[in-house]
């Protein structure tokens, strides 16, 4: 049975960045205080928008210093201070590892490890694919991803509480056992379509599929994603995104990691559908995930103008 494809329609200029709990948490912290408004599902937009840039120009955490790249089979040592509150790092994870893990220890104070996948934004919002490891006290942190999918993760280090500065090591393990020296390579500029996001045209379709990662109910572990990301010139008056011929539910995010702004269509039955009208330039990502069901699917991806 053909369902009706769910649409949510924005204007760019009311659109605000949308947080959902659906799409992987609550809200990092930043060195500044970002506006945020939740908009509903629906063909009516949200009612106003809050700015989302930073107030006083402030930059976001991993921002300014960037991340620091960190190498397979490493260990650094680091510290959290006044001046350092939040630390952060990337590593590239080539393909075919059956795991990795990232561990902190000979803490000071209680510390907060985070790591995210395939953007800076996933540890910065804590959506997308995430996860966090947050021990009590002194205790070491480990966060262990099974057969990671290849690409760059982003890592922060933080205090517990305020005021929670300490030492700390930072170790990168995998199996099989690798060892390899940071690439040397610029943080991934996602102002453009990067990796490991696949880039798909205009006006054109692509057909794929969702996965769920076999794990425990209880178990903390992200829905899994699969990406894509269209160049949008500057002029357009309307980018239409829509996922047909769905086996199961699944959920479609489209984000403009550039302006801070993010489209979600969530939960329920059918196809789905972003319309985002009067787009601004830029490279938008589009992610299509399970649900929290943990449902499996194949679906046809089509990317349209006008």
């Amino acid at each position: 049975m053909r369902h009706r494809p769910r649409r949510l329609i924005i204007p760019t200029a009311t659109a605000a960045l949308l947080l959902s709990s659906a799409c992987g948490g609550d809200v990092a912290p930043s060195l500044g205080n970002a506006s945020t408004t939740t908009g509903a599902q629906g063909t009516t937009p949200p009612v106003g928008g809050t700015s989302t840039t930073q107030p006083g120009g402030r930059d976001l955490i991993c921002e300014n210093p960037p991340p620091e790249e960190v190498g397979l089979g490493s260990t650094i040592a680091a510290e959290i201070d006044d001046d350092r509150p939040i630390r952060c790092f990337w590593v590239q994870v080539p393909e075919g590892l059956g795991s990795i893990s990232f561990e902190l220890t000979g803490l000071g104070a209680d510390l907060v490890l985070n790591v995210g996948y395939g953007f800076l934004d996933a540890v910065q919002y804590h959506i997308r694919e995430f996860w966090r490891s947050n021990e009590d006290g002194t205790a070491d942190e480990v966060v262990a991803i099974e057969n990671p999918q290849p690409g760059p993760y982003y890592l922060t280090v933080g205090p517990s509480g305020f005021g929670d500065f300490s030492p700390f090591e930072l170790r990168t393990t995998t199996t099989p056992e690798m060892t390899a020296a940071p690439t040397g390579a610029a943080v991934p500029d996602a102002s453009s379509c990067v990796e490991p996001a696949t880039e798909i045209e205009l006006g054109s379709s692509i057909s794929s599929e969702v996965v769920a990662r076999d794990a425990p109910a209880e178990a903390l572990v992200p829905e899994a994603r699969v990406y894509f990301c269209v160049q949008v010139p500057d002029g357009l008056g309307s980018l239409t995104v829509d996922v047909t011929e769905l086996e199961e539910n699944l959920n479609l995010l489209v984000r403009l990691v550039s302006a801070n702004q993010q489209w979600i269509t969530e939960s329920g039955d059918g196809e789905r559908s972003v319309i985002v009208e009067n787009p601004a330039p830029g490279a938008y990502y589009i992610d299509v995930a399970s649900s929290r069901s943990g449902s499996s699917s194949t679906f046809t991806l089509t990317v349209g103008s006008s």
